[in-house]
């Protein structure tokens, strides 16, 4: 104590108090930073402290920047994925595998449209004839794929795209048609020194088949996607076959609740690309679904097509409409 001063301590006022920080923690007046407890006080600072571990970099998903129009046809926008990894590639190549319909429901539609050419193993005569017709320039077998050459009895459905060669999959009152049957390797001096950039499998329940009867030493594509779902139902179906697909040196990429989508290993680079299903930002890019168009709240309101969508976007990412 010392002699002048007043044994009496006035009580801290408002204005006098020391400041506190976010979690009531006091702060030193002048360099704000927190004041050491007193039982700690005479031990130097408090260590700083630990930084929290970095969270894993997630590479973001390849956006298409500046792309032609791309008008998908497929069923469930397999194009669109494809199309995303794969539209750097000039008169790229592709083998269709249950090709279906030239213009309806079609994977390969919007590839061709883009200058690419491919194949297409299509069975079902009406379908294959259609092909021919709309597709003069491509080259198109009408076999089913197998795992051996031979014939098969081709169960018809009223259903275009939903023939199968598996009987407990068709209806009872199905018409039949027997059709040769030929394996991919037996077609292997076709694809030498090509590249394929993608293939896909929808064949009914016959994808194990298939895939026994492909070398894919010889057939190599960048991306496969097959149909993982039994026919018309959301139950999986890839157990059987997906070890074949593995095994020949691809990883699963996306299943997009009909598709699983698998990138050879040599092709890694397009996994993030592969790996979201088709999404609103595909539509910004200029991918779009046939038949689709913008939302207009009237019909005599004029919008430029994708206007509103592109503002409703440009809101949510905090930017500004141009």
């Amino acid at each position: 104590m010392h002699p002048g001063h007043s044994t009496h301590t006035a009580p801290p006022s408002a204005t006098s108090a020391a400041p506190q920080g976010c979690f009531g923690a006091a702060l030193d007046r002048r360099t704000q930073e927190p004041v050491p407890s007193p039982s700690k006080r005479g031990r130097g600072r408090s260590p700083p402290p630990r930084a929290c571990p970095a969270f894993p970099r997630l590479d973001p998903m390849p956006q298409l920047q500046n792309s032609r129009p791309f008008r998908s046809r497929a069923q469930n926008l397999e194009d669109i994925v494809l199309w995303r990894a794969l539209h750097g590639v000039r008169e790229g190549r592709y083998v269709d595998i249950g090709a279906c319909d030239p213009r309806f429901l079609s994977v390969s539609r919007g590839f061709y449209e883009q200058g690419w050419r491919g194949v297409h193993f299509e069975p079902t005569p009406d379908l294959a004839s259609r092909l021919r017709a709309d597709r003069p320039d491509e080259a198109v077998h009408q076999v089913a794929l197998s795992d051996r050459c031979g014939e098969m009895t081709l169960f018809l459905s009223p259903v275009e795209g939903q023939s199968t060669g598996i009987d407990r999959l068709s209806r009872q009152d199905s018409p039949r048609l027997v059709v040769p049957t030929r394996t991919l390797a037996s077609f292997g001096s076709g694809w030498a020194g090509e590249p394929v950039h993608w293939m896909k499998i929808d064949v009914e329940g016959m994808e194990e088949a298939v895939l026994r009867g492909w070398d894919h030493g010889i057939l190599r594509p960048w991306i496969l996607v097959i149909e993982a779902t039994l026919p018309d139902s959301p139950e999986p179906s890839h157990e059987r076959w997906e070890p074949l697909v593995l095994a020949a040196g691809y990883r699963l990429a996306l299943f997009d609740g009909l598709n699983r989508f698998y990138v050879a290993e040599e092709r890694l680079e397009l996994m993030p690309a592969v790996a979201a299903p088709a999404n609103i930002f595909d539509l910004m890019a200029g991918c779009r679904p046939e038949g689709w168009q913008p939302y207009v709240s009237s019909p005599d309101r004029r919008d430029p097509p994708g206007r509103r969508l592109r503002k409703m976007i440009q809101r949510l990412i905090g930017r500004r409409p141009t």
